[in-house]
């Protein structure tokens, strides 16, 4: 009888302890992860990756934002194309040319597009002053308060004149003129530490 007694009260005080303290069986939802995003069409082909990062660094009271975003080829571990820009951010501007131009504090300002081998350029692209050379930027916050950066983009690109060699051109996939249409990014936006 004195075991029965013992037994009751356990589940008595465990019953209290755990519905008193705020113990559910609700479970708590994990914090959603950083949902990146960079997509457009190369040459009418889809190009996506969520392998991207973005962040910001704060020079003489400006804000120089980085965009970075690589797609990897499933074929060939040591090949990949990335798409890069750098812009000074205000909040004012939403537009921006993808022309690459020298900008405040040596810094340049534009989007770079390449292939890779590994970290060894294979061949570098710039874009060039067109009908669609435009990249829309605007920073947002979601629920959780974390920035994002998000936006579109359309360009062409021109291989670099230093890549227009025999050689290169065997070691490059893209042909000397790429067009990027439909693009849209939406990245977590971090603090850089210098």
């Amino acid at each position: 009888m004195m075991s029965t007694i013992n037994i009751f009260s356990k589940i008595f005080i465990t019953t209290i302890f755990t519905f008193g303290c705020g113990v559910t069986d609700t479970p708590i939802e994990p914090e959603p992860e950083s949902e990146n995003i960079v997509q457009a069409m190369i040459n009418g082909e889809l190009w996506e990756t969520n392998d991207s990062y973005a962040s910001f660094n704060i020079i003489e009271g400006d804000t120089l934002i980085y965009m970075g975003s690589t797609l990897n080829d499933s074929t060939n571990f040591y090949y990949h194309e990335r798409i890069v820009f750098a812009y000074y951010y205000s909040g004012n501007d939403t537009s921006y040319s993808t022309v690459r131009k020298n900008a405040k504090h040596e810094q340049r300002e534009g989007v770079l597009y390449g292939e890779f081998d590994v970290d060894v350029i294979r061949a570098s692209y710039n874009p060039i002053s067109d009908s669609l050379d435009q990249l829309t930027l605007s920073v947002t916050k979601d629920s959780l308060g974390r920035r994002f950066i998000e936006g579109e983009f359309e360009m062409t690109v021109v291989v670099d004149p230093a890549y227009d060699r025999d050689i290169d051109q065997d070691r490059r996939r893209r042909p000397d003129t790429v067009r990027i249409t439909n693009g849209y990014y939406r990245v977590e936006l971090e603090k850089r530490n210098n």
